[in-house]
């Protein structure tokens, strides 16, 4: 049919994610990641998974602590019999220097663990644009091709969106409720 152009081909003009190539992402190198991944989970079975309120409860050594804790840490050095005798300073400093290591993982793990999640983003957004594609083409072309069940559950489908809600309006505040003058 002239004059009509098919609905993948007008997707691809206005694709919001049109600078991000998704064709040289092979399933090949998610079944790596996945790999990776798994071998991480296998070498972090010693890591602590702590509930909410033993977290609340531990020492916390932030920005504002860590201060305190380094020069603690040279002071312990310059006369060792300030530390407990159950303490070495050989396991401060270890602690100090795994408690790094594990930061650096961390912020490199969010950092994986955010591509992960806007490719996953990617991967759906180009999915369910493919959908509406194939769905607005059978709406144009596919009455009477057989299809007639399908669409009719492909729209109610479509139509299940929950709907915003809407906020109730805002009492007046008390200088509204003044008259006039």
């Amino acid at each position: 049919m002239e004059g009509l152009e098919h609905p993948l081909q007008q997707r691809k003009k206005t694709k919001q994610f049109e600078n991000q190539n998704l064709n040289k992402i092979g399933q090949e190198q998610i079944d790596a990641l996945d790999a990776a991944v798994r071998a991480v989970v296998s070498a972090g079975t010693f890591l602590q998974n702590l509930k909410p309120q033993d977290r609340s409860r531990g020492a916390r050594l932030g920005k504002r602590n860590e201060p305190f804790a380094a020069r603690a840490l040279v002071l312990a050095k310059q006369d060792a019999r300030l530390v407990a005798r159950q303490l070495a300073v050989e396991d401060i400093e270890a602690a100090k220097s795994r408690r790094e290591t594990l930061l650096a993982l961390s912020s490199l793990l969010a950092h994986v663990k955010q591509g992960v999640d806007d490719t996953a983003l990617l991967f759906g957004s180009e999915f369910y644009g493919s959908a509406l594609a194939v769905y607005e083409t059978a709406k144009r072309f596919g009455p009477g091709a057989g299809h007639e069940e399908l669409l009719g559950e492909l729209r109610a489908l479509k139509k299940r969106r929950p709907k915003k809600p809407t906020a109730p309006p805002l009492a007046p505040t008390p200088a509204e409720n003044l008259p006039m003058v």
